[in-house]
């Protein structure tokens, strides 16, 4: 195998691929500059071309918060630079990674003071304590539901699963109780009219698909009792509306077929075909009975 470089002959443990082709180590170039790959070289995943390490910090670096110095800064003078990036080390806001790269790191005024370690320390504890009690109240929540679902699942109990009307009643003993009954959606709204030192309240619910089903509680109303079906057979019979009989109606002549009529109209048809339009003069005892 030659190297398509210098033209000299290439084993093949010796090759590194790079763009399709096998090259000496030293005739490796670098895909974005050009120059030879002396350095330490980065294979990109993708393109699979190989650069040199400062064109990959360029290229890649301010991702993981890389800072190449030399174009980072104005100054090209290495003895400049040099004073720059010890200073930004030693108060903590950068951190040398090569000669020529520093990583920034960032910070705030006291960063690496005591009283820094100490913030840091009371954010640790608060959010350890926040988690405590999320799992407290987790826990909590979980012990509900499975309460109630045993409760539902009980058979014993299932006969008081339900409010009666007494319950509210007593519950609510000097308030007027109103049951509202409304699908998903249902907006209601309240206004409040004094008038004087009399208080009322305007109720007013809106539905776009069904009624609204509304009831009053009223604790001091007079209960009726059941009736029994002799009660119900009693009233019937002292009713004055009696049942002649469930039979049909009988009908007093043939139905009707399309047949029997002069005139009728396809499917098609409207009431402007029965009119000819070179008539200009319109008769109207000439229109026919529909």
């Amino acid at each position: 195998m030659i190297c398509p470089k210098c033209g000299r002959f290439l084993l093949a443990r010796e090759g590194i691929l790079q763009a399709g082709r096998k090259y000496h180590r030293h005739c490796w170039t670098c895909a974005q500059c050009s120059l030879p790959l002396t350095s330490w070289v980065r294979q990109q995943p993708i393109t699979n071309e190989y650069l040199c390490n400062n064109c990959h910090i360029r290229k890649h670096g301010l991702r993981e918060g890389i800072i190449f110095v030399a174009d980072s800064l104005a100054t090209k003078q290495k003895r400049r630079i040099y004073d720059i990036t010890n200073v930004l080390e030693g108060i903590g806001l950068i951190e040398k990674q090569s000669k020529n790269t520093i990583k920034w790191k960032g910070a705030i005024s006291g960063d690496n003071t005591v009283e820094a370690y100490e913030r840091l320390h009371r954010a640790q504890a608060q959010l350890q304590e926040l988690e405590d009690e999320s799992t407290f109240w987790t826990e909590k929540l979980r012990l509900i539901e499975r309460s109630i679902a045993n409760t539902f699942d009980d058979i014993t109990l299932k006969d008081l699963l339900y409010l009666t009307q007494d319950d509210l009643c007593q519950v609510m003993d000097d308030d007027v109780v109103i049951i509202a009954e409304g699908i998903n959606g249902t907006s209601m709204k309240i206004n409040e009219i004094q008038n004087g030192e009399k208080i009322s309240h305007q109720f007013h619910f809106q539905s776009r698909h069904y009624p609204v089903n509304l009831k009053l509680l009223n604790r001091n109303s007079q209960t009726i009792p059941n009736m029994t079906d002799d009660q119900i057979e009693n009233s019937s019979a002292e009713s004055p509306f009696s049942i002649v009989s469930t039979e049909p109606f009988i009908l007093l002549g043939e139905v009707a077929q399309p047949d029997d009529y002069h005139d009728v109209m396809d499917d098609t048809e409207g009431v402007c075909d029965f009119y000819n339009d070179d008539d200009d003069d319109d008769d109207v005892s000439a229109m026919p009975c529909v």
